[in-house]
């Protein structure tokens, strides 16, 4: 019995070390505000008011949106057919952030920083770095090819030893891998038909589809009519909500700040928050 005991002891030590060893991969980072169609992470389909992941892959479908707030107050969207990896992620003191890198693959995203310093950010893709300083921005990415178009503050986009910085609202850079980074320039009918047409510019193209706090004052970058024009309208899509005993409250909670933040916001003409 005794030696038995002493089995049972030392196995649950065992285990209890390794539910802690692994207990940081699972660190909270985020949360889902919102999430329309299919958005799924590493352990299934997610919903509104989820929790996010350190080391967590986020991918959506065809026709999925999700919404996400980092604990610091950044914020990412992240467009159809994407997929991004919440790659590190270490938590300073009050409530900021020291780094967070994020490692896109495919896809169209919409990132706004947080209150935590402008160099604890770092955007990856397959052709090149993005650092952030106070920013909004649009980044796009198919194959061997990434876009970013600039919707305030300022960045700097890396590849090699090349690097293009841009200050400008809705100036744009596209990257095509090495140390072939275009110079800025002024988002146009030009740059939609070079990136495939509109689709590509997504959030720009789709704006009536963001959380109201995902929207800036940069509503199209003055593209207009010509942004719609190659693909029509878009069709709402029914956002995956909490089960209801969970939910209810916050069903009520987010359609009436979404409501009063939407038109408080553009009556005003600023609208991160």
């Amino acid at each position: 019995m005794i030696r038995a005991g002493r089995l049972f002891t030392a196995a649950a030590l065992v285990l209890g070390c390794s539910v802690f060893s692994a207990q940081p991969w699972a660190e909270t980072v985020g949360t889902a505000v919102s999430i329309k169609t299919i958005v799924t992470g590493t352990n299934g389909t997610l919903k509104r008011a989820d929790p996010v992941a350190r080391n967590e892959r986020i991918s959506t479908n065809a026709s999925g949106l999700g919404h996400f707030r980092f604990s610091d107050g950044a914020k990412l969207a992240i467009g159809p057919n994407s997929s991004i990896v919440i790659d590190e992620y270490v938590l300073g003191s009050g409530n900021k952030v020291s780094k967070l890198v994020l490692n896109t693959t495919a896809g169209a995203f919409r990132w706004i920083s947080g209150g935590s310093p402008s160099s604890a950010y770092r955007i990856s893709t397959p052709v090149g770095t993005l650092g952030v300083r106070g920013t909004a921005v649009d980044i796009y990415i198919r194959d061997n090819l990434a876009a970013m178009v600039l919707l305030n503050g300022s960045a700097e986009w890396c590849s090699g030893t090349r690097c293009v910085q841009v200050n400008r609202p809705c100036q744009f850079i596209i990257a095509r891998g090495g140390e072939d980074i275009s110079d800025p320039q002024q988002v146009s009918s030009r740059v939609l038909g070079e990136l495939g047409g509109p689709a590509a510019l997504y959030f720009l193209n789709n704006r009536d589809r963001l959380h109201p706090a995902f929207r800036t004052s940069q509503a199209n970058c003055g593209l207009g009519g010509r942004l719609r024009g190659s693909n029509g309208s878009h069709d709402r899509q029914p956002e995956r909500s909490a089960p209801a005993n969970r939910g209810q409250g916050e069903g009520q909670g987010e359609g009436q700040g979404e409501g009063q933040g939407e038109g408080q916001g553009e009556g005003q003409g600023g609208e991160i928050r």
